[in-house]
């Protein structure tokens, strides 16, 4: 059996290719019993700050398996000089700053997007494609060659998105979690699949971003850690299901952000939602604006959204399956968009018309659940509260909606299309 070794003793460990590490204050090690058994010309060396458990314990059986249990700063330390390669692989969140210490001494770092806990430069994996990250340690071990990064490609952030399109008048399509089910051909809440839609998306998500048309992608593919617990949960589950989709479509050089619309819930810091606000209302301010949104959307209706308008006009749309009716709603568009802005808010369909739009020399803006989150944000939330008066982001089912008579908002109604 091998020894469980103290650091005194680590010097005899007998180097077969590269040296890993992992500091870890939990036994829950993603993938370690295999990435252990597929890399046996490899020493993996698990520190951590408190005695170890029976998983880990257990490992000291393989020749290449060194485990340093007890180990305070000064160890870590000495471990880390002696390491070719951190594994990224643990559950329950960095220890010690040891992402600092890996960015001072230069060390690559590897990660599952599900255990990934430093925020930068790092190499990412999906645990069900684990030999890819077997394969890329050997080839390092090799060859010292680090493997590509997963997303070649830049996401713009909320700012630099909105002073891009302010600077060119821009056109923008945002694509998030729901137009990647469809382009995969699952139905989602609002939006049965449809081929012709998906084969549209498809189509519009592989045009690369340009003054006339923005694509917009999360920001969460690049960039987890500046989101809530919840949010980044949801990142590193999402990332593990849809990364083969994203590799395979994600070929454009940049995209902007889709967070434009939605800068401030799923945000750690808060702080900057309201000049982004401020920034998001400068593209109509002045103008005449048409929206075109669901029926219990009511975007802007009881709070000040688009009080910098000259003027409103609306399409209402159903606020299901919205595509089935996308003709009739193009139509109803241009025979009330002259010299208008279009303010879309209506899923994936929004995505096609933006397009449609911006090849006709009009600009659209692909704006769903901005309403939700400015209300969240003029009310200071910390969680997402279900409004009573309107459709809420994230609250699927719109049930308990009382739609109240309000004649400003219904002075503004053009054409309605909700019915059937």
């Amino acid at each position: 059996m091998q020894a469980v070794f103290e650091l005194g003793i680590s010097n005899n460990q007998t180097s077969r290719g590269i040296r890993l590490l992992t500091v870890t204050n939990s036994q829950d090690l993603e993938q370690i019993e295999y990435l252990v058994e597929q890399l046996p010309e490899c020493d993996f060396s698990i520190a951590a700050r408190t005695l170890m458990g029976p998983r880990l314990t257990n490992l000291a059986e393989k020749e290449n398996v060194y485990l340093y249990p007890a180990s305070d700063s000064e160890k870590i330390d000495k471990l880390l000089d002696k390491t070719d390669l951190y594994l990224d692989i643990n559950y329950g969140g960095e220890v010690d700053g040891v992402f600092n210490l890996l960015s001072d001494k230069s060390i690559p770092s590897f990660a599952f997007y599900k255990t990934q806990n430093g925020e930068k430069e790092q190499y990412l994996f999906s645990i069900k494609n684990v030999d890819a990250m077997v394969a890329a340690i050997r080839n390092y071990a090799e060859t010292k060659q680090l493997p590509n990064k997963s997303f070649d490609f830049e996401v713009q952030t909320i700012d630099e998105t909105l002073d891009y399109i302010l600077e060119h008048q821009s056109s923008i399509a945002r694509f998030g979690d729901g137009e990647a089910a469809i382009m995969l051909g699952q139905s989602i809440n609002y939006q049965k699949y449809d081929p012709n839609l998906a084969e549209e998306l498809k189509f519009i998500f592989n045009q690369e971003s340009s003054p006339t048309l923005v694509i917009g992608l999360q920001e969460g593919l690049k960039n987890r850690f500046s989101f809530v617990p919840d949010a980044l949960a949801f990142w590193r589950q999402y990332l593990e299901d849809y990364e083969e989709f994203y590799l395979e479509y994600c070929k454009n050089t940049w995209y902007g952000s889709t967070f434009i619309s939605r800068p401030y819930i799923d945000f750690l810091d808060k702080s900057k939602a309201k000049s982004q606000f401020e920034k998001l209302k400068k593209l109509w301010e002045g103008r005449d604006i048409l929206i075109v949104e669901g029926y219990a959307s009511r975007s802007g209706v009881g709070n000040d959204l688009f009080d910098g308008a000259n003027s409103i006009k609306r399409i209402i749309c159903p606020s299901r399956h919205a595509y089935d009716k996308k003709n009739e709603i193009m139509e109803a568009i241009m025979n009330h968009a002259d010299g208008r802005l279009v303010l879309l808010m209506l899923g994936p369909t929004a995505k096609v018309l933006a397009y449609e739009l911006a090849i006709k020399g009009m600009q659209a803006i692909d704006i769903g659940h901005v309403d939700s989150e400015y209300e969240w944000m003029q009310m200071g939330a910390e969680n997402k509260v279900l409004l009573h008066n309107k459709h809420t982001a994230e609250f699927n089912l719109d049930t308990e909606i009382e739609l109240a008579d309000d004649e400003t908002y219904l002075s503004q109604v053009v054409v309605d299309l909700s019915a059937g």
